[in-house]
C-alpha cells in the first residue's frame, strides 16, 4: 500500500511481522494541531516524532 502525507511517499508494510500500523488520519489531525501551535510541519513530521522514539502507531 502507498500513501502520501505532505506530498511524501511512504510505502506500507501491511503484512509487517513488526506490528506497524500506520493511521494517516490521526497524523493528519496531528499535522493540524501543529499549525495552530506554530510549529512548522514541513520540518517536524509525526512519523518521524513518534518512530524516533519508538512508539508503535
Amino acid at each position: 500500500m502507498f500513501e502520501t502525507v505532505d506530498g511524501e511517499l511512504l510505502i506500507v508494510d501491511d503484512n509487517s511481522t513488526e506490528g506497524w500500523t500506520f493511521d494517516f488520519g490521526a497524523i493528519a489531525n496531528f499535522d493540524k494541531l501543529l499549525v495552530k501551535l506554530g510549529l512548522n510541519t514541513t520540518k517536524f513530521k509525526l512519523a518521524d516524532f513518534r518512530v524516533g522514539l519508538g512508539y508503535r502507531f
